[in-house]
């Protein structure tokens, strides 16, 4: 997992996570699945989650962006 940012549509920052298959050839990409937080008590973390574990070990990356504006 890494940590990454992403620029919304109206400029700002917005922190979140990436995961990628583990035998993930160089130079390919993966089809995606966008998992976004349902915030807002919370966020994500680097930390082990098996539903996001489960989807890259079957090929696919992972995208977790936080929520906007979560407390």
């Amino acid at each position: 997992m890494e940590q990454t940012k992403f620029e919304s549509k109206d400029g700002a920052e917005i922190h979140g996570f990436l995961i990628q298959p583990a035998d993930l050839a160089a130079g390919t990409t993966p089809p995606a699945l966008l998992r976004p937080h349902g915030g807002p008590q919370s966020q994500y973390a680097n930390e082990f989650d098996f539903e996001k574990q489960l989807f890259a070990a079957n090929g696919y990356a992972v995208i977790m962006p936080n929520p906007r504006g979560s407390t």
